[in-house]
């Protein structure tokens, strides 16, 4: 908790107060908040980060909205490394210290795709998916909340116990989390359609309830009023748009050499997938995170937004969500072979070459870090 307050309050710090013409978001969402108080109504269809700020202003009166904002990031910052501990804990099963633990938590909060190649470009993000980003606050909030969904979700698909207290909290993260970031359910829907075709056909009834009443039931209704209200009937403060098919529109705008920037942004999870195949499609909780992110990808390739909103790059997110998620489960995957091989087998020269693509993504995520809190938005 210390590191979290530490490293990721100073960059919330430098964020809010030196945001530049790129990085606009957390001044962007002020401004929304300042107009949902003056009209009295809802004016974005993920309004869980407006309405605390607004909560917190009451609160604590005299305060910003940007400053309050970052305080409330910065809460659930906390919330995701202790969940992320606490993930660590049960996977390791207490055989390796805290401190490893602690580690490894720090590493999920700040990866980020293999960016050293383009460091000379001051490009550390356009083109590529994000792991990890430090600017966008209804993304910030989700992340823990999709993190806690994601583990209840995969739990009771992989080990098949389920109780109606894992219901009613998979219920209640997954309609959190749709209400700060639609992204989420947007991949996770499809997902858990795939689950639950497969419980009919082994006529697992107790899953397909789980999975009906935990996933499909909140997100389907809580997206459906999210479309409606953006598409359908916009206010004014939303510009009209609608979802159009648009292969590559947004990403080409931004970046060139976009196929070995995925290559770079995946390095990792797919090094675990070639090495360790035969394991992880037995593996429930990396074969869900890997369609997150399947899903995810060809959202954010190939959707996009018409009208002003265009470039706006809103399914983008529904990658960065996906790969975080398995970035995560592949991480699961390489400490359970440690756990159960032999010293020898641990460096063998297919595990080195998974080590280190994991260190180069290690090491982009510093540099990433230090990039955004230095200069934020400087190095897209």
């Amino acid at each position: 908790m210390a590191a979290t307050v530490l490293l990721f309050g100073f960059n919330l710090y430098r964020t809010v107060t030196h945001q530049n013409g790129i990085l606009i978001d957390f001044a962007l969402y002020s401004k929304i908040i300042e107009y949902m108080k003056m009209s009295g109504t809802i004016t974005t269809p993920h309004f869980i980060y407006p309405l605390l700020v607004l909560v917190a202003s009451e609160i604590f009166p005299g305060r910003t909205y940007t400053v309050l904002g970052a305080c409330i990031v910065l809460l659930f910052q906390l919330l995701l490394a202790h969940v992320l501990w606490r993930f660590w804990k049960h996977v390791l099963l207490n055989r390796w210290s805290d401190f490893v633990t602690v580690v490894l938590t720090l590493m999920c909060m700040t990866i980020a795709p293999v960016n050293l190649l383009t460091l000379s470009e001051q490009n550390g993000y356009f083109g590529y998916i994000g792991i990890t980003i430090y600017h966008n606050p209804p993304i910030l909030l989700c992340r823990p909340i999709a993190l806690l969904n994601f583990i209840v979700f995969a739990a009771a698909v992989a080990n098949q116990k389920i109780s109606t207290r894992q219901i009613i909290l998979c219920f209640i993260t997954m309609a959190l989390a749709t209400l700060m970031k639609p992204n989420y359910a947007l991949i996770i829907i499809p997902t858990a359609i795939i689950f639950a075709s497969m419980a009919i056909g082994q006529k697992d009834f107790r899953l397909l309830r789980f999975i009906s009443l935990g996933t499909l039931l909140p997100g389907f209704l809580i997206l459906a009023g999210q479309f409606l209200f953006t598409y359908i009937s916009p206010t004014s403060y939303m510009e009209q748009s609608h979802i159009i098919f648009a292969p590559f529109l947004v990403y080409e705008r931004m970046s060139d050499y976009l196929f070995p920037k995925f290559i770079l942004s995946v390095l990792f999870p797919l090094s675990v997938l070639v090495v360790f195949w035969k394991q992880v499609i037995r593996d429930r909780y990396y074969m869900i995170g890997l369609l997150l992110f399947i899903v995810g990808a060809v959202q954010s390739y190939f959707l996009a937004e018409s009208g002003v909103r265009m470039y706006y790059g809103n399914f983008i997110w529904s990658a960065q969500l996906g790969l975080f998620l398995w970035f995560i489960v592949s991480m699961r995957v390489v400490l359970q072979r440690l756990l159960s091989d032999s010293n020898f087998a641990r460096w063998s020269p297919a595990l080195i070459a998974v080590y280190l693509c994991f260190a180069l993504h290690v090491a982009s995520g510093i540099v990433w870090y230090v990039d955004e809190t230095i200069g934020p938005g400087s190095f897209w």
